[in-house]
């Protein structure tokens, strides 16, 4: 399958797979999830085609208020053609969104955003407008290529 967005989250042996499914769906309204292991570490990956599915990722961070900070850190993390978000798991568990710049930040290890984009700027500008006064400047649509070609 092609993909646009891949979230990935590391399970550790006291973790629920089924609560880290919740954790991926609160951000994430994924295509495909599936279970991948590699040097006998274990992730859980959520796949989507298109970048809309990141919708209640866009919602949360309207909610909590962050989209100056996020707008920021999203602004030094992209690449040319890909961005990529690192979650605070446990933050995430408890329905709060915190972004962080270091895997080690997140003690059980973050949940990864990585999106797929020509134009991340784009994307950023979708998920995390400048503002004013905490209120979003302008609210842009959907990016031209939001979704992967089958």
């Amino acid at each position: 399958m092609q993909w646009k967005v891949r979230v990935e989250v590391p399970i550790k042996a006291t973790e629920d797979e089924r609560k880290l499914l919740e954790l991926i769906n609160t951000i994430v309204d994924s295509d495909r999830i599936y279970v991948e292991e590699e040097a006998g570490e274990k992730r859980l990956v959520a796949l989507a085609r298109c970048i809309s599915s990141l919708s209640r990722l866009r919602q949360m961070l309207r909610r909590e208020r962050i989209l100056d900070a996020a707008r920021k850190r999203l602004l030094s993390k992209a690449m040319e053609n890909r961005l990529v978000i690192l979650i605070h798991k446990q933050a995430l568990a408890s329905k709060r969104l915190s972004l962080v710049d270091d895997e080690r930040e997140s003690p059980l290890g973050p949940v990864i955003v990585e999106i797929l984009h020509d134009r991340p700027r784009d994307i950023i500008d979708w998920l995390a407008p400048p503002t004013w006064q905490g209120r979003p400047l302008w609210e842009k649509g959907l990016p031209e290529g939001e979704c992967a070609q089958e």
